[in-house]
């Protein structure tokens, strides 16, 4: 999905944000968190990708700091912002926030307020995102 919707991020047609919907444990959490500790230096996309490439391993607060020194972080601004929980309740309000918007698993997308609903087909996997880039197309163009 991401050339399409990049085309029309490019044309200023629409903007992404990406929220956090931290429900499977307190180490999806932390997962979230670290995210948020990389994004200070510059790395929440790479760190993003490597917790989805990486989403069999069972987070430990050592193996999310690791994945940090994999992207050359600086690793004590890293450990201290992950050991302090400073975006604990960064990402805990954006959990409830999606609960409010009744989503119940990731991803999920919302286009100017409003959660789509979007139809599995299991022939084609790519056929939700597609969608996506529908509605966003329509809703541009109104």
């Amino acid at each position: 999905m991401e050339p399409q919707l990049a085309e029309l991020i490019a044309k200023g047609i629409v903007s992404v944000e990406f929220r956090h919907y931290a429900f499977l444990s307190g180490r999806s959490q932390w997962a979230a968190e670290a995210s948020e500790c990389a994004a200070d230096q510059g790395s929440f996309w790479a760190y993003h990708d490597l917790l989805l490439k990486n989403q069999k391993v069972t987070f430990t607060m050592d193996q999310l700091k690791a994945w940090g020194n994999t992207l050359n972080l600086d690793s004590q601004a890293f450990g201290q912002c992950l050991d302090s929980h400073k975006y604990e309740e960064k990402v805990k309000q954006q959990a409830a926030d999606a609960k409010k918007l009744g989503v119940t698993g990731t991803p999920t997308f919302v286009l100017n307020g409003k959660r789509l609903q979007l139809k599995q087909d299991p022939k084609n996997p790519d056929n939700p995102f597609v969608q996506v880039v529908e509605m966003v197309k329509q809703a541009a163009d109104q």
